[in-house]
């Protein structure tokens, strides 16, 4: 697949997100925009999200958008190890069974609440009955608590390595941080006010579940002083607004200038694009899928993964 960007609203990743996501929650203004005039995108996704609740609705639209909105206490790196993010410190005690994590001052929810470490405790226990990951987290922990404003305590049944990991889990339903008073409800159902702590807020009258949302920079937001790193680090919000919507002819509509950025297109250029000057496109990524160990003996042996592994890595698969 591939994103198509006019170059009168060319974006790019100066925030935490994955692909998309981060682009969303951080990204360079219009070149055409006045000095001093208000920065806004016009984007196009593939797909428009009917929830902006990640843990009700696991869907890849729905987290493109919702890592815009919320955060998480941490995030991944791109040499994929956690890195802090609503996090300032932590430590371990009693051999890996007992985490103390302190939050980074400043933190404030869209509606003017400070952030607490009982929105935290609520929120990880929202995302423990419903995720996968969370699930496991749930099976493993003794206690979790609110220890203070700002220290939060989790203490385990055994020590858990991969703790960090889970808390910076991106995809497709990351450990999103909102107001205790919102977490407290059924995971499974979507929260009916969406507030999170993240560089942008939700424009609540323009929200239209699957048709269109718009995101509105919170001015109030505190970036990490860390440079961005994948889903971690700085996110700056560079642009004032956002507006998200489809589009029955997003080609026409990135001529026009009518919109500024389309997610995925069919791979190669439309013939009506082939001497447009003013639109670029950049290859999209590409995954694949292979079934392991699906026939019995053909493919159970440890060489041939590792001949899967080398052939991907090496750009033959």
């Amino acid at each position: 697949m591939t994103s198509w960007v006019s170059r009168g609203g060319v974006a790019r990743r100066a925030a935490g997100g994955a692909a998309i996501a981060a682009s969303l929650a951080a990204v360079i203004t219009r070149g055409r925009t006045a000095e001093g005039a208000a920065r806004r995108l016009v984007f196009v996704p593939h797909a428009m999200p009917d929830s902006l609740d990640p843990v009700a609705t696991p869907t890849t639209p729905v987290r493109t958008a919702a890592l815009a909105i919320y955060e998480t206490l941490y995030g991944t790196a791109e040499s994929l190890n956690p890195m802090p993010q609503m996090v300032l410190r932590h430590r371990v005690e009693d051999g890996g069974r007992d985490w103390v994590f302190q939050l980074r001052p400043g933190l404030m929810f869209h509606d003017g609440a400070a952030v607490t470490a009982r929105d935290c405790v609520a929120s990880l226990r929202r995302w423990m009955r419903r995720d996968v990951i969370g699930l496991t987290l749930a099976d493993r922990l003794a206690a979790m608590e609110a220890v203070d404003d700002t220290t939060l305590s989790v203490r385990l049944k055994k020590p858990l390595p991969s703790l960090l990991h889970m808390l910076a889990k991106s995809q497709p339903s990351p450990p999103v941080i909102m107001p205790a008073r919102l977490a407290d409800s059924d995971p499974a159902k979507p929260v009916n006010e969406v507030i999170g702590s993240g560089p942008f807020r939700l424009e609540a009258s323009s929200w239209q579940p699957g048709t269109s949302f718009g995101l509105v920079r919170f001015d109030k937001y505190l970036p990490r002083a860390e440079a961005s790193s994948f889903t971690g680090g700085r996110r700056l919000a560079q642009l004032d607004r956002i507006f998200v919507r489809l589009s029955k002819d997003p080609m026409q509509e990135l001529r026009d200038g009518t919109v500024d950025w389309v997610e995925w297109m069919p791979a190669g250029p439309p013939a009506s694009m082939n001497n447009c000057a003013s639109i670029i496109g950049t290859p999209g990524s590409r995954s694949e899928g292979l079934r392991m160990n699906a026939l019995p003996q053909a493919i159970a042996g440890a060489a041939f993964h590792s001949g899967i592994i080398a052939g991907k890595l090496n750009g033959v698969i």
